[in-house]
């Protein structure tokens, strides 16, 4: 049989398996990373998603440089050689 949780505290002063904390784990005060507020932890992700994507956008338009780059040279080397046409007198 399960010991209550009011025993359970009362035999072992711990705080793990108390309400608040997550399942095992000691209850921490809130905050997160450090002590940082909210606010400036959401600016913080927001700027670096958006450096994510800046940086994304350029190596795809590097990408895609390079590729046409590549394209024009194969087209450049498959184009058949003009032969002078000789004119029947």
């Amino acid at each position: 049989m399960k010991a209550s949780v009011s025993e359970t505290n009362e035999n072992n002063p711990v705080p793990w398996g108390r309400a608040g904390g997550k399942g095992g784990e000691p209850i921490r005060e809130a905050g997160g990373r450090g002590q940082r507020p909210a606010e400036e932890e959401m600016v913080r992700t927001t700027e670096a998603s958006e450096n994510r994507g800046r940086q994304r956008e350029l190596h795809r338009n590097e990408t895609k440089q390079k590729n046409e780059r590549k394209r024009t040279e194969a087209k450049k080397k498959k184009q058949p050689v003009q032969k002078p046409k000789i004119q029947s007198a």
